[in-house]
Parts: structure tokens; sequence; C-alpha cells
């Protein structure tokens, strides 16, 4: 780390965006339908990031707090 590190000035979201960007054009786009793993605060905005194509593809959600996959519950 250093005074000029431009990492620590962009915000978390921004780097999860150009990460999902080059994961839906290498692996996501070419997939019939894919799960998530996590149901909470970044599995929301994975899937809330992905391309409109991509979000129809999202078959399940998975995590380990029962809470967050209930039945009914949306993200």
């Amino acid at each position: 780390m250093h005074e000029n590190n431009t990492c620590k000035s962009t915000p978390r979201r921004s780097i999860l965006r150009v990460k999902l960007g080059a994961l839906e054009r290498r692996v996501l786009n070419h997939l019939d339908h894919f799960s998530i793993w996590g149901a909470g605060r970044d599995g929301r905005n994975f899937v809330n990031d992905l391309s409109e194509e991509n979000r129809k593809k999202v078959v399940a959600f998975g995590d380990v707090d029962v809470k967050k996959v209930a039945e009914g519950n949306r993200l």
C-alpha cells in the first residue's frame, strides 16, 4: 500500500462490477443456467449487476443462513 494506490480510493462495488463483467464474458454467457452461492449483500449485488440475459439464467440461491433463502424471500 502507498499513498497513490488507486485501489484504496476505488469503491468496492466498482471493482466487483469489473470482475463480474469478465465472469459474464468468459463463463456465464456460455451457460444455460447457474446457481448463486450467497444470498446476503454480495449475492444480491451480484444478481442485480448481472446482465438481464444472465439474470434470467439464475435457477437457485444457496446459503448457510436459512432465513436468507426462506421460501418467498425475494432478492
